[in-house]
């Protein structure tokens, strides 16, 4: 009996699942599209059921047309879209829609910011260079913007985080996408308590690293 694993590819329009032996050899894939909201001007959202269940289908879809046992599967891998932000409560339900990479919205944040700390700080402590697109400040956008639902916020969790939490029920975020946060210390690879500061984020609310 062959023994294989799943590669998904969790995208801005797609979820794209592979199915390899665990020699490396592929197989089959199958691939599930779904639509960007822009509801205002630099905006970009997508409700995150639309990741799961694309998710689940591309999967399904997969598995059966290969007729796959699925007690042969081994693993699942996750590659997602970076730089978003969905808030979760204690139940682990989604607040808003996932605020997606190229949301633009956080523009005033992010300029409290650079005059606060300036882009020299920010890029020494973070390697990244100031821009709304990252998810310090659509976070910060978000506890301005809705005081009410930063209370119940549990979690502000990246793409990958979600999606892990939703297949696993763990919260955990791994060092390349929290990089890509504007949050993360790059030198200790841990959440930085002057970058928390500087955008008003509790890192209690971060998944650990």
């Amino acid at each position: 009996m062959m023994d294989y694993v799943i590669g998904v590819d969790i995208g801005s329009q797609s979820v794209k699942a592979v199915l390899f032996s665990v020699e490396g050899k592929y197989i089959a894939e199958t691939s599930e599209e779904y639509s960007i909201d822009y509801p205002h001007p630099l905006w970009a959202e997508q409700p995150v059921e639309r990741w799961t269940n694309a998710l689940v289908l591309a999967v399904r879809h997969l598995v059966q047309s290969t007729q796959t046992r699925p007690a042969s599967i081994r693993a699942l891998a996750l590659a997602t879209q970076v730089d978003g932000v969905v808030p979760i409560d204690s139940e682990g339900t989604a607040l808003h829609p996932a605020i997606i990479w190229m949301d633009r919205r956080a523009g005033s944040q992010l300029q409290s910011v650079e005059k606060s700390l300036g882009s020299n700080r920010v890029f020494q402590l973070t390697g990244l260079n100031l821009d709304a697109t990252h998810v310090a400040p659509k976070i910060r956008w978000l506890i301005e913007n809705y005081p009410e639902m930063a209370k119940r916020a549990r979690y502000y969790l990246l793409p990958g985080s979600y999606l892990a939490f939703f297949l696993t029920g763990e919260v955990a975020v791994d060092y390349s996408n929290a990089s890509s946060t504007m949050l993360l210390d790059v030198r200790t690879r841990s959440w930085s308590d002057e970058m928390c500061a500087a955008f008003g984020v509790d890192a209690k609310h971060l998944a650990p690293v």
